[in-house]
């Protein structure tokens, strides 16, 4: 006969399996830690993030609780070997990030919470060059895309390196003049676009908060060059209901001068784009309406619009004493777009127009002056075109075009044109600047118009001035 299982044997069995599952979450919480606490576990996970950012990685202590999430400490990233004198690249001092269980429990990743503070971050333009050239397999060819009028993305053929003189009528004026707010066939519009309905975006809210964070872009080559923003901490929402947040600011310098000081700015989640509302900010005495917006989709799109209403402007406040130009009225658009992942595909447009332009030679005291003047810009990852830029006047006129290529290499073309009393002044300006230099200034059809073209050519071996009339024509290395 059978025997019958004892009572107290499938209790025992239930108690252990109790126990089994209240202590299970615990040893996996304890063996976790102990291996991220190890130079084993912290340089697995640097490791990876090497592979994925190009940089090395150095990480102090990583580590997760069930109430408060994963959290990193002391993240450090350093430059290349080529680049060593660079030091560090990057500095966090911790990383918070909650998970949001409720919705691992539902089999789905998300994030309830990031908090990053202690941020410090010293950025070489010359590294972010190299580190595009290598996650794109070096500098390729990609065609420049400009918004048009319909807000959307067109793309657009390359000017030829061969640059055309700008081209003036017979009677020494410019063939064409674009009327201030024209859009011209193949320049950019850079109209604004309206902002979206808010609507409810359907991806999990996520509250981000940044700390104590400062900026610094600068170049190796001349390090007076650089850009810093100290101080900045942020709070805002992505995902979910709209929502407002905050940006502050202590202090934005260009070099050794402070640009802007003690910034609050309104951060909007409209439902599908994190907002920077316009604000109007002066930066050198220049009024300048800036906004921006971003959308938190694969490669963190993002575009920013900084717009000069018009206004006077004078360049010794934003150049020095030897920019002696003074500008009554000046009216511009500018927009950039791109990926915050990948900060080699960035494309902008620029527009500005120009109303009575005055220059003040400080050698000889004459006073030249320009009526109108306009200029235009496309900035994509082969470099920056200008196809057109002029200003004009009832004595004298300037027009060129030119380019510059991500590689450093770049051309420019500009066309004098002037009276035969002004003939000779250009020529005493380019006597001054280079003994033996001439213009070989010559009439136009009009006798009363003069011209000449000057070509510019930046390469490996300097700055190369000729005059594009004459394929023989010497060439200066100032």
């Amino acid at each position: 006969m059978q025997e019958k299982q004892k009572p107290g044997r499938g209790r025992r069995w239930m108690r252990r399996l109790l126990v089994f599952l209240c202590l299970a979450p615990v040893v996996v919480w304890l063996l976790s830690l102990l291996i991220f606490s190890t130079s084993w576990g912290t340089g697995l996970v640097a490791s990876r993030l090497e592979k994925k950012i190009g940089l090395d990685c150095e990480i102090e202590s990583l580590g997760w609780t069930p109430w408060s999430g994963f959290f990193l400490k002391g993240l450090v990233l350093t430059a290349p070997d080529d680049f060593q004198s660079c030091g560090e690249v990057v500095r966090v001092a911790e990383v918070v990030v909650d998970p949001g269980w409720q919705h691992l429990m539902k089999k789905k990743l998300a994030v309830d919470q990031l908090q990053v503070g202690g941020v410090s971050v010293n950025l070489p333009v010359e590294l972010v060059k190299h580190l595009a050239q290598k996650n794109q397999g070096g500098m390729i060819h990609i065609p420049h895309q400009q918004v048009n009028e319909g807000g959307e993305l067109a793309v657009v053929e390359e000017p030829s390196e061969r640059l055309e003189s700008p081209k003036v009528a017979e009677n020494g004026t410019p063939a064409e003049s674009v009327k201030e707010g024209e859009v011209v066939e193949g320049h950019s519009s850079v109209q604004p676009v309206e902002a979206p309905k808010p609507k409810i975006s359907h991806t999990p809210r996520m509250a981000i908060s940044l700390g104590d964070v400062s900026l610094r872009v600068y170049s190796l080559r001349q390090p007076e060059l650089e850009m810093k923003a100290d101080a900045v901490a942020a709070d805002f929402m992505l995902g979910g209901a709209p929502e407002k947040g905050e940006l502050k600011i202590a202090e934005v310098s260009l070099g050794q001068e402070i640009l802007l000081e003690d910034i609050s700015w309104p951060l909007e989640w409209d439902g599908e784009l994190l907002n920077l509302p316009e604000q109007l900010i002066e930066v050198k005495e220049v009024k300048v309406a800036l906004s921006g917006a971003m959308r938190p989709v694969r490669g963190l799109p993002y575009g920013v619009q900084a717009n000069l209403p018009e206004q006077k402007v004078s360049m010794v406040n934003i150049l020095g004493s030897q920019f002696p130009i003074e500008i009554e009225k000046i009216a511009a658009r500018q927009s950039l777009q791109g990926s915050l992942t990948n900060p080699r595909l960035v494309y902008g447009s620029s527009q500005a127009f120009f109303r009575d332009v005055v220059y003040q030679d400080s050698n000889d005291g004459t006073e030249v002056r320009f009526e109108t003047g306009q200029a235009f810009f496309q900035l994509s990852p082969a470099g920056l075109v200008t196809p057109d830029f002029r200003w004009i006047g009832e004595e004298d006129a300037i027009l060129g075009n030119g380019f510059l290529t991500a590689a450093g290499e770049g051309a420019m073309v500009v066309r004098l044109v002037g009276s035969a009393e002004r003939a000779e002044g250009y020529e005493r300006r380019a006597q001054a600047w280079r003994e033996g230099f001439s213009l070989q200034m010559q009439p136009l059809e009009t006798p009363d118009r003069w011209f000449s073209d000057v070509r510019v050519d930046l390469g490996a071996g300097g700055v190369t001035v000729s005059l594009e009339r004459e394929e023989t024509s010497p060439k200066i290395l100032p």
